[in-house]
Parts: structure tokens; C-alpha cells; sequence
């Protein structure tokens, strides 16, 4: 009898195990890859529906409440807890509820699942934009000598960037010649034979 009921008690303890809702997000929250797609669904259907009725949207009302909508997801969240694989849609939406120390954590800890070019680049940057909200010199600097624009147009979108963004901030912190320097190297990355209409040129 006794034997019987430890068995019991041990199926029991099991099947709450096998109920138990997951870790990932964080405790008691839903999967940030399923949150941010919700959100853009949500957000395509709204723009949708305003055009489909031919009524003009009131872009900061619904971009305002887009942002609640973000902030609500975040609730419980943390960087640390979260699976490292899905922390770059963890990073959107800490960048659509304006928390930019949270994007950067959360794109760095996304870089540390190896992913693959395309999801890496688009991480990079945001990580690159948060070391420039920060000022941080040296994170730039850093980054950029990493980063491989997937195609000739981003390359030449980076360089861009860097030159009016990126470099002033390299400028301040190092010096004119080591923005000098940096535009440079990045302007030597741009893939300008891959350009071929005259709006890429």
C-alpha cells in the first residue's frame, strides 16, 4: 500500500513538472518572439484598418499606445533569465518601450547564441546604437571593426551612419584623426561595385 502511494505521490509530482509553464522569458510572462509578433500584428492591422476605411490615423495616439503595449510584455522581464536565442526580439521590445541600458543588454546577451548573419548584423546595431546613446567611444569603435553589412546597400548605409553619427562622438572622445580614420575604413568597406541603380550609386 505504502509502495503504491509513493508511486502516486511520485506520478503526481511529475505531471506538475510536465505542467509547468516553461522558463524563457521570464517567470510568469509570455515568450518575447510571440509578444513582439503579436504587437506587429496588432500595429499592421490598426494601420490597415485606417487605410482600408480611408480615415486618417492619429499616428502618435497609436504609436503611444504601441509603446503601453511594449512596456506591458516587459513586465517581469530579465535579461539574465531570458534564453540568449531570443533576446534580440527581447531587445525590440525593450527599444519600442524606449528603455535604451535594457536594448543594449538584452542585443549584447543575443550576440552570445552565435546567430546566424542576417539576425547578427541587425543585433550589431542595435547594440552600436546604444553605445552611441551612451557615448562610448571605444564600444563603437569596437563594434564597427566587427560588424559585415549583409548587402552593398547596408555597407553603404553603415558608412553613412558612421560619418555622421559614429565619428562625430570617436571625434570628441579620440580626437579628429581617429574619426578621420574611422570614416575612412568604413568608406573603404562600401561594396560600390555590387550599387548598380543610380539611387544606390
Amino acid at each position: 500500500m505504502r509502495l503504491a502511494w509513493k508511486s502516486f505521490i511520485g506520478c503526481a509530482a511529475l505531471g506538475l513538472i510536465l505542467l509547468a509553464p516553461k522558463q524563457g522569458f521570464a517567470q510568469g510572462t509570455a515568450d518575447p518572439e510571440a509578444a513582439l509578433k503579436e504587437i506587429n500584428i496588432w500595429y499592421s492591422e490598426r494601420i490597415k484598418q485606417a487605410r482600408d476605411s480611408k480615415m486618417t490615423v492619429d499616428l502618435p495616439k497609436l504609436l503611444a499606445e504601441r509603446k503601453a503595449k511594449f512596456e506591458a510584455a516587459l513586465k517581469d522581464a530579465d535579461v539574465e533569465k531570458t534564453d540568449p536565442a531570443k533576446c534580440l526580439a527581447l531587445a525590440q521590445l525593450y527599444s519600442g518601450a524606449q528603455k535604451p541600458a535594457e536594448t543594449l543588454a538584452a542585443a549584447k546577451r543575443f550576440l552570445i547564441s552565435n546567430p546566424a548573419p542576417a539576425p547578427k548584423y541587425t543585433a550589431q546595431s542595435m547594440v552600436l546604437g546604444g553605445y552611441a546613446t551612451a557615448n562610448d567611444a571605444d564600444g563603437i569603435l569596437s563594434m564597427l571593426a566587427d560588424m559585415k553589412p549583409i548587402t552593398a546597400q547596408s555597407s553603404a548605409l553603415l558608412a553613412g551612419t558612421t560619418a555622421r553619427i559614429y565619428a562625430p562622438i570617436v571625434a570628441t572622445k579620440k580626437g579628429t584623426p581617429a574619426a578621420l580614420d574611422l570614416i575612412t575604413n568604413m568608406e573603404g568597406r562600401v561594396q560600390f561595385d555590387e550599387l548598380k541603380t543610380d539611387a544606390e550609386k
